[in-house]
């Protein structure tokens, strides 16, 4: 059995004994709807910890500051593993939440999505994000594509700009390598 195959056998199994774990708790103690969600995420996390000890991966973690899922299913489905390098993605819908979120946990890349009505905020974000982060670089996107939208985020300091309309995984990946090869 190759190490991959390993590897998703050992997530498999993980998450069975967390299915078990999970109906055990909801049958024998009744608990909140709430209070199962929290335990489901800390589970996760165990789950990603797993799977980083079976795979001996380096863990890289993205935040993608998006209200909308799109990009960040993709950053979470695109970029499972480049180069022996374990990718996990978080979401945050504001630029608060983004904020809160980068003085609680590592990141190492942070994706923010540049929209009209915060151009003028922008810069600051972008500054406070890489200050929370450690000088994590910042990759700006627009779903619009507006040049105005990438001149702004590059002088504010994104590493990257990218185009959600032309976005795919391939330039999302190549992105995500070069910022952090770059960041060194």
């Amino acid at each position: 059995m190759s190490p991959r195959q390993s590897l998703r056998q050992s997530q498999h199994e993980v998450m069975k004994e967390l299915t078990r774990s999970l109906q055990g708790a909801i049958e024998c103690q009744g608990l909140q709807t709430n209070i199962l969600a929290k335990t489901a995420s800390r589970k996760i996390e165990k789950k990603n910890d797993v799977k980083r000890m079976l795979s001996g991966l380096k863990e890289i973690r993205t935040l993608v500051v998006d209200p909308e899922d799109d990009v960040f299913l993709m950053a979470r489905d695109s970029l499972n593993e480049i180069n022996g390098t374990l990718f996990v993605a978080r979401k945050a819908n504001s630029a608060e939440e983004a904020k809160r979120m980068c003085e609680a946990e590592p990141f190492q890349v942070v994706m923010v999505l540049v929209q009209d009505g915060e151009l003028e905020s922008l810069p600051k974000l972008i500054r406070e994000l890489r200050r929370k982060t450690g000088n994590a670089p910042v990759i700006a996107y627009s779903r619009d594509g507006s040049h105005s939208h990438d001149s702004v985020a590059l002088d504010a300091g994104a590493s990257d700009f990218l185009s959600a309309e032309e976005l795919t995984a391939c330039k999302l990946e190549k992105s995500v390598r070069y910022c952090l090869r770059n960041s060194r």
